[in-house]
C-alpha cells in the first residue's frame, strides 16, 4: 500500500490501495478506529481523505 502524501483520497480509492477490501470491513477495522484520521470533505455522498494523514496513520499502524 502506498499511499500519496500530496493526494486526496476518497473512499473508493483508499479501497483500491488496500487490495480491493471491502467497504463493511473497512468501515469495522479503520473507521471505526478513534486514531483514524477525519474526512477533510464531509458529505453524506462524498467523503475526502488528506493522503498525508492517511500515510501518517497506515506507517503509525505497520510500525514504521
Amino acid at each position: 500500500m502506498s499511499f500519496d502524501a500530496t493526494k486526496n483520497y476518497k473512499q473508493f480509492e483508499i479501497l483500491k490501495e488496500l487490495k480491493g477490501m471491502a467497504p463493511a470491513t473497512f468501515r469495522k477495522h479503520f473507521r471505526s478506529d478513534k486514531n483514524f484520521p477525519k474526512p477533510i470533505f464531509d458529505t453524506p455522498r462524498k467523503k475526502v481523505w488528506d493522503g498525508r494523514a492517511l500515510v501518517y496513520y497506515f506507517d503509525k499502524k505497520s510500525g514504521r
